[in-house]
């Protein structure tokens, strides 16, 4: 299979649009479809490394480089890393607001939560 193909297949495999996988990548959404597309072959390897990272698969696998070096890292569900965007910028928002932010969102997880029956000290 096509490096091209190998990179679409597994964005839609882990439902992630050009945009999530540009995020992660540190490159733009057309970039991302360039690579897609076979317009875009030479990829430098911090580029590469950081693909992977998106498309949560080794830079081997992703190469089709041979033996796989490394563990797989941790599948992270696109809502998952919305948060750690959110966590990763909070200290740059106005504590008040902060705070307002923090409050909102444990309630909701609490209601959630409570909702489904689960414990929130689990």
């Amino acid at each position: 299979m096509a490096l091209k193909d190998r990179i679409k297949n597994r964005r839609l495999e882990l439902g992630l649009t050009l945009l999530d996988v540009a995020k992660v990548a540190n490159v733009s959404e057309a970039t991302v479809s360039r690579w897609e597309s076979g317009n875009i072959e030479n990829m430098r390897l911090d580029k590469i490394n950081m693909l992977a990272k998106a498309l949560q698969i080794t830079p081997s696998k992703l190469m089709e480089w041979g033996e796989e070096v490394g563990p797989m890292p941790d599948p992270i569900s696109p809502s998952e890393r919305r948060i750690k965007v959110l966590a990763r910028h909070l200290d740059k928002i106005p504590e008040a607001t902060r705070e307002k932010i923090i409050r909102n969102f444990e309630n909701t997880l609490d209601v959630y939560l409570e909702a489904v029956g689960i414990d929130p000290e689990d």
